[in-house]
């Protein structure tokens, strides 16, 4: 039997007293990977505190990564310690250079395929274009859990890269300009607040209609050709997005 939580900070909410507790407990293997928690029920009882405040703890646990919790199923333990976060700190075109050199990239599938008039708004381009599609998950060093799902598509004419993907710390649009010949003259980059579905969640390791984040770049040659389209879903707990503006003549010399 665990003993009921005693306040050690005065000024701390109970539900973070209590979520730092659990938080505790699982991560000195109290309760492993895949076991449930106690329900409701049983925490408010060793807690003493409202159903409410248990819900605050545990939504606090989930939004760290530590739980999962699924109507019906109770709270399952997903990590024994809150994943790092992957923070992406791009400045231009060059700076994804560094994003793939820090992480690994873990192909899922690849195949070939022709757009519908809806996907092909999606991404971009015309009607009924063949397109490679690659789906693969992206790590951060030895983090059990991916920070990104990603789909790569890469028009058919340069599908030759393709075994190129994943096998080496060079982003896709590079491998294109070496083998083919061509510049990369711009990347449209789309940002977008979703919402978790159900392929996503399950990539994810993360809860159905959870926060993602999802980073759309389209790369245009310099002859006005969409030649790659990168779609990339964060869960919200486990990737920052920086961005660097400074207004030209004011930048502090370093």
């Amino acid at each position: 039997m665990k003993k009921k939580l005693r306040a050690t900070v005065p000024d701390m909410p109970l539900y973070r007293a209590i979520y730092a507790q659990l938080a505790k407990e699982i991560a000195e293997g109290a309760y492993p990977v895949g076991q449930k928690l106690p329900s409701e029920q049983e925490l408010c009882q060793r807690f003493s505190a409202s159903r409410y405040t248990i819900r605050d703890a545990l939504r606090q646990l989930q939004d760290e990564g530590i739980i999962r919790r699924r109507r019906g199923s109770g709270s399952i333990v997903a990590s024994r310690l809150a994943p790092k976060r992957f923070v992406s700190s791009v400045h231009s075109v060059d700076s994804l250079m560094q994003y793939v050199a820090e992480t690994r990239l873990e192909i899922l599938t690849t195949e070939k395929i022709v757009v519908d008039h809806e996907f092909a708004r999606m991404l971009g381009c015309p009607d009924d274009s063949v397109w490679l599609r690659i789906s693969a998950l992206r790590r951060s060093g030895d983090e059990a859990l991916p920070f990104a799902y990603t789909e790569i598509y890469i028009a058919e004419s340069y599908g030759g890269v393709a075994a190129d993907v994943g096998a080496y710390s060079v982003p896709v649009y590079r491998s294109i300009e070496e083998a083919y010949g061509l510049s990369i003259a711009r990347v449209d980059q789309t940002i977008e607040a979703a919402t978790a579905d159900r392929n996503l969640a399950l990539r994810l390791t993360t809860d159905l209609a959870s926060p993602i984040l999802r980073i759309t770049r389209r790369y245009t040659s310099s002859d006005g050709e969409l030649v790659e389209v990168a779609i990339n879903c964060h869960p919200a707990n486990r990737f920052q997005y920086n961005t660097l503006f400074e207004q030209r003549g004011l930048a502090t010399e370093r």
